[in-house]
Order: structure tokens, then C-alpha cells, then sequence
């Protein structure tokens, strides 16, 4: 395993499972989204999630993901969007 391999797997291994869930879900089933690919997560939904979420976010940007957090606007409590 090389440097960036073993990083990439240790900041892959700290985000929240439930993301990583929707992530590998996402790209397993593919064929159901569009480009560019995106997934939402709700803070109602998964509110264990949220806890630490800047730290999350820095790690899912580390892996190349784009990532939006709308906190407590009008619609929801909270929303993260990633994107790849």
C-alpha cells in the first residue's frame, strides 16, 4: 500500500458510516443518477452525522468530494450535499 493509498483509506474509515453508506450505494446503483453525481443528507434523517461535521467535511474534501452544508435554513434543520 502506498502513502496516498493508506490516507486516502484513513480519511475513507473516519467519515460517519451512514455517508459512506449512501456513497457506495450511489455509485453502486449508478445507473439511477446523473451526472454530476450527488447525494443529500438530511439532518433529520441522520442526525448523528452531523456531530463533528466539519471534520467530516474536511475529510470528504480531502478525498476529491464536493461538498455543500446548509445548517438551519428554512426548509430543513440541516443538509449535506456531496457531489463527485
Amino acid at each position: 500500500m502506498t502513502a496516498v493509498e493508506a490516507r486516502n483509506e484513513t480519511l475513507w474509515n473516519g467519515i460517519p458510516i451512514d455517508i459512506r453508506k449512501s456513497i457506495t450505494d450511489a455509485i453502486r446503483y449508478i445507473v439511477h443518477y446523473h451526472e454530476p453525481y450527488k447525494i443529500e443528507i438530511y439532518k433529520s434523517v441522520y442526525p448523528d452525522v452531523f456531530i463533528g461535521i466539519e471534520d467530516t467535511i474536511l475529510k470528504l474534501k480531502g478525498l476529491g468530494y464536493g461538498v455543500e452544508y446548509i445548517d438551519n435554513c428554512d426548509i430543513v434543520d440541516g443538509k449535506l450535499i456531496i457531489s463527485w
